[in-house]
């Protein structure tokens, strides 16, 4: 009996100590229209623990250019940048991160999310499954 439970007490040691499996990385990205996107799932072992989601938009693909967009103030601009992350439904995603900001091609959006949102978004907590989910909608993932 007590070879038992000192093979069972290292067991759950050792099983405690495993931290849940080394990190992985898996990147899947769809172009558009006019745009980019490419969503970064970091997951310890099978299990995604944050996603970065980042979106480029071309000036013309917004009907702008560049110039236009330079003679804004950065009060203008970041109301520019609110009307278009509230058109992509960005403001309304409870969980993420969201920054954004205009450079030399477009517009730059980066959305960070915590785990419980990629559950809600995707269904699933596990790599392999979020990773087909995505592909299923279009992404190329590698």
């Amino acid at each position: 009996m007590k070879r038992f439970l000192a093979v069972l007490f290292a067991a759950v040691v050792l099983a405690g100590c495993g931290g849940g499996g080394d990190p992985v990385s898996k990147t899947c990205s769809m172009d558009g229209p006019g745009g980019h996107v490419s969503i970064v799932f970091d997951a310890e072992g099978d299990t995604v623990k944050k996603a970065t989601m980042n979106v480029s938009m071309g000036y013309e693909a917004m009907g702008i250019t560049k110039d236009d967009v330079d003679k804004l103030s950065e009060e203008e601009k970041q109301k520019n940048i609110d009307s278009l992350t509230e058109a992509m439904n960005l403001d309304e995603i409870e969980g993420a991160d969201v920054k954004s900001s205009f450079d030399d091609e477009g517009l730059k959006i980066e959305v960070v999310l915590e785990v419980s949102t990629v559950e809600q978004m995707f269904n699933k907590s596990s790599l392999e499954e979020v990773v087909k989910s995505a592909e299923g909608m279009g992404y190329t993932c590698k």
